[in-house]
């Protein structure tokens, strides 16, 4: 994951660069936003900063591949319009406690993807990698592993009712678990 201290001092020395907005800082401005009710205009330098705050988090190739440079833009953009409404000394701590707060959420997101491929021509006597690719062979400890996360997917899901979450589970169990375990 990325260096929270390094992206909270690309963004400090942004927040510090403050001044009264006139007609020509307006004209010079190269990035600008409205969020959380503050307008923020940035020039040359500024935008400097925050593309090295940006060029910090994206470092992480997991943050890079899955997230959008306009999402993660947002985030940044969040922080700093966020950080100009707190009094100057409490900046830092502000900057460092909303960066580990995306960092924890850029974390949270992160999901392992589980595909289940019955190969049929393939033996398998243990599990073996390919790369990310698990290979499994299929016990019933699987088929019990299986079932698992399906109900760790279902069950926290306010959209369906305990009935409708036994169907889903039944469903699967018939037509994923018992067709994989033939």
């Amino acid at each position: 994951m990325f260096d929270i201290e390094k992206t909270k001092n690309h963004l400090l020395k942004l927040c510090i660069n403050t001044k009264r907005l006139d007609s020509e800082s307006f004209k010079n401005s190269r990035k600008i936003w409205f969020r959380k009710g503050v307008s923020v205009f940035l020039e040359d330098i500024d935008v400097k900063e925050f593309n090295k705050a940006m060029d910090e988090i994206r470092k992480d190739n997991f943050i890079r591949i899955n997230f959008t440079e306009k999402f993660i833009e947002s985030k940044v953009e969040d922080i700093i319009s966020g950080a100009f409404k707190v009094s100057k000394n409490k900046r830092s701590r502000f900057i460092k406690k909303e960066l580990q707060q995306l960092k924890a959420y850029f974390k949270k997101e992160i999901k392992e993807w589980v595909f289940i491929i019955p190969v049929e021509n393939l033996k398998v006597k243990r599990q073996f990698s390919v790369g990310n690719i698990k290979f499994y062979t299929f016990t019933k400890n699987r088929g019990r592993d299986i079932k698992k996360l399906f109900w760790d997917i279902i069950k926290n899901n306010k959209n369906y009712t305990k009935e409708q979450k036994r169907k889903f589970l039944e469903q699967n169990q018939k037509y994923v678990i018992n067709q994989i375990s033939r």
